[in-house]
């Protein structure tokens, strides 16, 4: 108990009149021991400190601290250390903490008084939840302000002597304020308008906000606003804020300002494209009767191609009903092809000939655009009557071409009998001048009969390149292994002649003409054997496989080259040839070497040309002087 002198100084009645907790601890010492404190008494509480636990003041007072139970023993030992420090240090000391057993803050203010410590305690939770949900509404208000896409700021009015507005100061922003400045929060709030944009003065916005102020009405307007790093269009919203204050919102509309004036430019663009086109353009919008049934169009786009060919402009036609300046549309075809298109929505692509009084050829595209009809066309009248202009020279072409077969053919034939004759009596006349003939005359009769044979082999040569021009499509199963003996066989002594030897891989079957197949390798392997290489042993190699036409050369047509063809070479090691002739040596009469060296006609390599298009494939040949030729035929695949 505490002794009445002490009692006297506490002045116990001053402090039960207290609002706030107050308590005497007083230190136990360690067997008496004066410098080693094992615990605090609690001597001495207020009427409040009672009422702050909500314990009467005779369950506690008395008891040790460390072993209260008041408090948690974690929040009994922090207050004993609080104690302990106070006694150690002599000067007050002020802790703020929580007690989970009262679930309430408390602030404690300790200070060693006598032989003792001190505790004066007040409950701080209501002011503290009071600025607990302050700071959580600032908070709530800051993320709102944030979350916006819109820039936001709140500015306060400064005044002179004679009121008048001089300047603002900022009192709240955004985040995307302080985006759009390139500045933090701390760097605008409290800091001058004008400081941070001088420019608002020249541009106006300054005097926005002193008239909102001065009016109370707020303004909403399209800003274009350049200065202080600021270089875009903005959509403002400013709002009176009290007396003294405006509030704006703003909105930065920079890219959709560009974009609507971008999209001006093409729409421009677009109708200058549309006006300059040769190509006649123009939509229709359906014109219907009571029941909904479609019974004209009339034109709402229309660009000056269309107007120039009834001499209008393209402002007259819009608007008007089609019928009334291309009535023939009606009955020839057209109408029912709109009408159809915007029904359906299905496209038109077509040739057509208009002969209302104009007697042109277009050809027409018809789409659904929207709930209209877009229609274009190009005029091809020119080209068309070029086209019929071709189509008669071609068939004057191909009947003279034809009357020139038959008169080739035909001469040939009248020219076999008297070479004949020639042949047959210049040997009459070598046998009965057996003998007789001087070095001179036997030259003269030798050049006689090698100008003769080869004018039989000529006309020979000419005869079968006219059958094979005719382009016979008597289509068989050919085999070409078969097809191939047959040629060795004819050719068999050239071979042996020459002493060649041939390389013959396995060739595969293919549908074609059973003679030209066998023309085809004729001439090829006796042109591999003629142009051999004098003293060189020929050799022939002949391969096939079957490849697609996306692997061939880039001349094939584009349809060809999705199918499948058989591609035969045909290799030596002749003479070759300079490869800037590989596409001559196929026309007819085309001689790269000279008689003397080389005889024979000049046409087994035309005829192997013309065999291959028959079939409807391709013939290309490689060469390099004295390294030898190589042909490549593709033909086809079953």
């Amino acid at each position: 108990m505490i002794n009445e002198p002490e009692i006297g100084t506490l002045i116990p009645q001053l402090f039960d009149d207290m609002p706030e907790a107050v308590v005497w601890f007083r230190p136990v010492f360690k067997n008496d021991q004066k410098d080693q404190i094992t615990d605090f008494e609690i001597q001495y509480a207020n009427h409040a400190a009672g009422s702050m636990v909500g314990v009467p003041r005779s369950e506690f007072i008395g008891t040790l601290l460390r072993s209260s139970t008041l408090h948690d023993p974690i929040t009994n030992t922090v207050i004993f250390n609080q104690c302990l420090a106070v006694w150690n240090a002599s000067k007050p000391v002020e802790f703020r903490y929580f007690s989970p057993n009262f679930d309430r803050h408390f602030h404690v203010q300790r200070k060693r008084v006598g032989d003792g410590i001190l505790s004066t305690a007040r409950n701080p939770t209501p002011l503290m939840q009071n600025e607990i949900q302050a700071e959580q509404d600032r908070d709530l208000l800051t993320s709102i302000l944030n979350a916006s896409i819109n820039g936001l700021f709140a500015v306060e009015a400064v005044r002179d002597q004679h009121d008048n507005i001089v300047d603002f100061l900022f009192l709240k922003c955004n985040r995307k304020l302080e985006k759009v400045l390139g500045k933090k929060a701390d760097e605008i709030i409290g800091k001058s308008y004008l400081s941070i944009l001088p420019t608002s003065i020249e541009n106006g916005m300054f005097d926005m906000k002193r008239r909102v102020i001065e009016t109370g009405e707020p303004i909403e307007t399209e800003f274009y606003y350049k200065g202080s790093g600021i270089d875009g269009w903005f959509q403002v919203s400013i709002a009176p804020l009290g007396k003294n204050g405006v509030l704006e919102t703003f909105t930065d509309i920079t890219e959709s300002k560009k974009d609507k004036e971008q999209l001006a430019l093409s729409a421009a663009q677009f109708r200058t494209v549309v006006n300059s086109s040769k190509a006649g353009m123009f939509t229709l919008v359906p014109v219907k009767d009571e029941s909904g049934e479609v019974i004209d169009f009339r034109f709402r786009i229309v660009n000056q191609a269309v107007a120039s060919y009834i001499g209008q402009t393209a402002e007259i036609l819009t608007g008007s009903l089609a019928s009334v300046y291309f009535p023939a549309y009606t009955t020839n075809g057209l109408f029912e092809l709109y009408k159809d298109n915007y029904i359906t929505s299905k496209p038109y692509n077509f040739d057509f000939h208009y002969e209302d009084g104009y007697d042109v050829f277009f050809n027409i595209d018809v789409v659904k655009m929207g709930d209209e009809v877009l229609v274009t066309f190009t005029d091809h009248t020119s080209l068309k009557r070029l086209q019929r202009e071709q189509e008669k020279t071609f068939l004057e072409l191909k009947r003279s071409n034809e009357h020139l077969e038959d008169f080739t053919s035909a001469a040939s034939h009248d020219l076999k009998e008297p070479i004949r004759k020639v042949l047959f009596f210049t040997g009459r006349l070598r046998e009965k001048l057996i003998g007789r003939l001087s070095g001179e005359e036997e030259r003269i009769l030798q050049r006689v009969e090698t100008a003769t044979a080869r004018m039989k082999t000529l006309v020979d040569d000419l005869l079968e390149y006219s059958h094979v021009n005719r382009g016979q499509q008597a289509f068989e199963e050919v085999d070409l292994n078969r097809k191939l003996q047959q040629v060795e066989a004819d050719l068999e002594l050239l071979i042996a002649e020459k002493g060649a030897i041939l390389h013959i891989g396995e060739l595969p079957a293919i549908k074609g003409h059973s003679r030209q197949i066998e023309q085809l390798f004729h001439n090829l392997l006796s042109n591999a054997l003629k142009y051999s290489k004098p003293g060189v042993q020929p050799i022939v190699k002949i391969t096939s496989r079957k490849v697609h036409g996306g692997e061939a050369p880039a001349f094939f047509s584009s349809e060809d080259r999705t199918q499948w063809f058989q591609l035969i070479e045909v290799s030596d090691n002749g003479i070759g040839f300079d490869q800037q002739y590989a596409d001559k040596i196929f026309n007819i009469f085309t001689r790269l070497h000279g008689n003397n060296e080389y005889s024979g006609s000049v046409v087994g390599l035309a005829i192997v040309k013309k065999v291959v298009e028959n079939h409807k494939g391709y013939v290309t040949a490689e060469g390099e002087p004295g390294k030898g030729a190589t042909f490549s035929v593709w033909l086809p695949a079953n």
